[in-house]
């Protein structure tokens, strides 16, 4: 099962059947997805550890196949306490514009009310009209908007890598799946706005390979970082920023040096960051650039 050829487009909305994603290879979905957003360049394994970080439920996801047996769209499901989040709605071009989309979406929305969940959120690329329509006919509203940012420590101008006098970057002993005591320290309202979904501290907690520095001024810890190398090893992802009330963006620049040096990398990623968060300013304020502009939607059930 794939996503159909021009050959197959034909078929009718009628001949659509939906099932969960227990009853379709991992391998399945994955192609579908990528065929459909391939700068994300998924592999089985990598959206294994994906559904793993964000709990989709494979049981309450959907899938929709024609009288093939082709895979023509999907909506991936995860569910913590009363809240739901779809993860990932794909459509396959073929089929687009023939409210299959909606229909797999209101699949999940009755399905969430029949687990009696609350709410249902979701992420959404600003640049993707299409799909930002769908959401606001089914009654999604619009919450916040979560830039991407990333940039190279050449463009940045970063060429020094040495510290200013009185700053000591500290990189945790161990891998962050051995020990998670700094996260839980640093994972508090007064130093990070409140995450979306994939930042949660259930998905930071499963996140694999990652490794937490910490900056610290004058003897007093101030600015932390989350981060793990893609597979593009020049790339370091940063997944969750802490800034101490004293923490300035030279602090914020000077730690983000020191991990891409140790880590070996030459370039940086702050993903899903709310853009009123003091540490997306200070992003800004060093010089990068949005890669892409999320936005987060969230229906009331």
């Amino acid at each position: 099962m794939t996503f159909p050829s021009s050959r197959q487009a034909a078929l009718s909305a009628a001949s659509f059947s939906i099932t969960t994603a227990l009853t379709v290879p991992l391998e399945e979905i994955t192609h579908a997805i990528r065929a459909v957003y391939p700068d994300d360049d998924d592999t089985p394994e990598g959206y294994a550890e994906y559904i793993s970080q964000t709990q989709i439920d494979l049981a309450q996801s959907f899938v929709a196949l024609d009288a093939e047996r082709w895979i023509a769209g999907l909506a991936m499901f995860a569910v913590r306490g009363e809240r739901g989040w779809v993860g990932d709605l794909a459509v396959a071009p073929r089929y687009q514009k023939r409210k299959l989309g909606q229909a797999l979406m209101n699949r999940c929305l009755e399905n969430a009310k029949r687990l009696g969940l609350c709410s249902v959120a979701l992420d959404v690329r600003e640049d993707n009209p299409s799909a930002r329509h769908v959401y606001e006919k089914i009654g999604f509203r619009y919450t916040r908007r979560i830039p991407c940012f990333r940039a190279s420590l050449a463009a940045l101008g970063w060429n020094d890598p040495s510290l200013p006098a009185g700053v000591e970057a500290v990189l945790a002993p161990v891998e962050w799946s051995l020990d998670a005591t700094p996260l839980l320290r640093w994972y508090d309202p007064h130093y990070a706005a409140t995450p979306c979904w994939e930042r949660e501290l259930q998905s930071l907690l499963c996140q694999k390979g990652a490794r937490a520095w910490t900056l610290r001024r004058g003897g007093r810890e101030v600015v932390f970082l989350l981060c793990n190398r893609t597979r593009n090893s020049h790339l370091l992802n940063v997944q969750h920023v802490a800034l101490a009330a004293e923490a300035a963006p030279d602090d914020l620049r000077a730690l983000c040096i020191a991990a891409a040096r140790e880590a070996g990398a030459d370039a940086l990623r702050l993903g899903l960051e709310p853009e009123d968060s003091r540490a997306a300013a200070m992003f800004r304020a060093l010089g990068f650039p949005v890669e892409k502009m999320i936005l987060e939607m969230v229906k009331t059930l």
